[in-house]
């Protein structure tokens, strides 16, 4: 970059030097005879205006006096180091600033180029009409101005001139086609002149060096990514007959620090149109704007702040991913916003989704890490996917009472979460939903969830205390794996079904179940407390001891003696005496932690022992 801004220095300086030079006009009556009204003066002449009649001989004379070099320059060169200029010592021209507005091109004069490698030939075809490749390469020129009958500028018109500083197009033009101006790296400003109504694909992508832009009020249509990578690009003044700003328009515009589109009548801001800005911080944007288009902003990395207002109906996906907003407010009328809208915004403290919304997308707001506490609206029904993924910082979440499903890994990696409570209204939790979350302590689950899914609390390591509600009717696989620090659990009565390997990776080491009928797995042969019969103790009510020591699903825990009543097997025992137990012990005198089957020596508070069998 250093290198472009001291080339254009030089090259400013350059046109202000042959300024001073008096201009030579010379008037062309005779189409193809410049040459020869210029003689030997062509190779001395450095700011010239030309009018008259043109044709392809004479812009083959004027791009040889403007430093163009076929012998040694390619079709297809490239320039490696931005602000040099491609060997053309051997050129004996010198001319810098050219101004041919009041020229009249015409047909004939034969051939001004010949592609070097294609072969394709180039000329004047039509009178009036410039041609493709006019003043491509002309490596000396630095200030031109075009023709004021031209109508539409064409492919490559001016291209690739790396010492061209100043350019005007006149003041007929209606139409730029597509990469007319690509590659003029030293180009540092540019006004499109009221008239124009249409601007082609890319018609000045990688003009490094260019500053300041002015599109006209004319202005009502462009093609995808037309000044796409101008990385010096600083300002932009829009007109108001601009609807929408096209795919990529501004993308790679690295200079670019504010947007301001108040005043305009843009409607859409199209998909990419200013992504990868850098250097972007603010966005004004105006009261008619409708969309904003998928990846619209994205990697603007250092854009702190937008002004969303009223009559903004639609954000799309990534709009503005990995920026550095500080603050979200939507407008009441956006209805629709796309997926990673908002995702990898680092700075975000807060948000507010307005009241149109009814769902959160999938990776909304993922790796927000400066999100400490959400407050889900009651407009929302609905968490998308991911939609809070890798929010480290986030402490706190407040469901209201409108939702009801909290879709896979919505809060999953939230790692400084400590506690959650889902609510009564909830009806469904998506696989992972909360998995990974390494400080999470506590969770209450409310009555409307029916399923806990496969990787629910999946490696969350500090889980201690998990409440599950009367309905709820089944336990995926692996709902509990990693949670290292649960010990124990109380299922619900409504409990039916459990998934296959339940327990894999789960240290449980106490179960209630409250229901009189057993839960089993979900297949004939799953075995949902597969490795835990020995080491896990399994409460469960006393009248329904006999269905689970015969049940496929916990038969194991009664085989290894680790089948118990859910009062712990003594509390419930008395005497006539209406006395209580104490203790439990077997037949040969150990204490036991429950009634087992067999014969069992029960101690009362009165110092009796009873024998219980069972």
């Amino acid at each position: 970059m250093k290198k472009i801004l001291l080339t254009v220095c030089c090259m400013l300086a350059t046109v202000l030097a042959f300024a001073q030079d008096d201009q030579v006009t010379i008037n062309v009556e005779t189409a193809g005879t410049l040459a020869q009204e210029l003689g030997p003066e062509m190779y001395t002449l450095t700011n010239l205006k030309v009018t008259g009649n043109l044709n392809s001989a004479d812009i083959k004379t004027l791009r040889t006096m403007g430093g163009f070099m076929p012998d040694l320059v390619p079709s297809n060169w490239e320039d490696d180091d931005p602000g040099t200029v491609y060997p053309h010592e051997d050129s004996q021209c010198v001319l810098a600033v050219l101004d041919i507005s009041e020229a009249h091109l015409v047909k004939g004069g034969g051939v001004f180029f010949t592609d070097e490698y294609l072969g394709d030939t180039y000329s004047i075809e039509k009178d009036g009409r410039a041609p493709k490749y006019m003043f491509d390469r002309c490596y000396g020129l630095v200030s031109l101005t075009l023709p004021n009958e031209l109508k539409t500028l064409p492919s490559h018109a001016v291209s690739r001139c790396p010492k061209l500083v100043s350019l005007n197009l006149g003041n007929s033009l209606k139409k730029i086609e597509s990469y007319a101006l690509v590659d003029n790296i030293a180009l540092t400003s540019l006004v499109i002149p009221e008239g124009v109504t249409e601007i082609g694909y890319s018609i000045m992508s990688d003009c490094n060096a260019l500053e300041e832009l002015t599109l006209p009020n004319s202005l009502t249509t462009m093609d995808n990514f037309a000044f796409s990578g101008c990385n010096g690009l600083k300002t932009v003044h829009f007109g108001t007959g601009l609807k929408e700003i096209p795919y990529g328009t501004f993308k790679w515009c690295k200079g670019l620090e504010t947007i301001d589109l108040t005043g305009t009548n843009i409607e859409t801001i199209g998909s990419y149109a200013f992504a990868s800005c850098s250097q972007l911080k603010n966005v004004r944007l105006n009261t008619g704007l409708k969309t904003i288009g998928s990846n619209a902003f994205s990697q603007c990395s250092n854009l702190e702040s937008v002004d969303f207002h009223e009559g903004l109906t639609s954000i799309e996906s990534s709009a503005f991913a990995e920026c550095n907003l500080k603050e979200v407010k939507l407008p009441n009328t956006l209805t629709n916003l796309g997926g990673y809208a908002f995702d990898s915004n680092k700075q975000l403290t807060s948000f507010d989704l307005g009241t149109g919304l009814d769902y959160i997308p999938y990776c909304c707001f993922q790796s927000c890490n400066s999100l400490t506490e959400v407050d889900i609206p009651k407009n929302i029904t609905e968490i998308g996917s991911g939609a809070f993924w890798g929010c480290n910082g986030l402490v706190e979440i407040n469901f209201s009472d409108a939702v009801k499903n909290i879709y896979d890994e919505a809060f999953a990696y939230c790692k400084a979460l400590e506690e959650i409570e889902i609510p009564d209204n909830v009806e469904t939790l998506g696989n992972a939903a909360f998995a990974h979350c390494d400080n999470l302590k506590t969770v209450t689950i409310g009555s409307g969830v029916k399923e806990l899914p496969k990787d629910l609390f999946n490696s969350d390591a500090a889980l201690s205390e998990v409440t599950l509600s009367e309905g709820l009717t089944t336990i995926k696989s692996y709902a509990f794996q990693g949670c290292s620090s649960l010990k124990e659990i109380t299922l619900p009565a409504s409990l039916t079904t459990l998934g296959d390997g339940v327990s894999f990776s789960w240290p449980v080491e106490k179960i209630t179940c409250l229901g009189t009928t057993p839960a089993e797995g979900e297949e004939q042969r799953d075995e949902p407390w597969y490795g835990k019969y020995d080491d896990c103790q399994v409460y469960v009510p006393a009248t329904a001891f006999d269905a689970y020591k015969t049940s496929p699903t916990w038969k194991g825990f009664y085989d290894e003696d680790n089948l118990f009543t859910v009062t712990d097997g003594i509390n419930n025992v008395s005497s006539t005496e209406g006395t209580t137990p104490t203790a439990v012990y077997d037949m040969a005198g150990k204490q036991m932690n429950g009634v087992r089957k067999g014969i069992n020596l029960v101690k009362m508070r009165n110092g009796n022992v009873k024998k219980i069998l069972r």
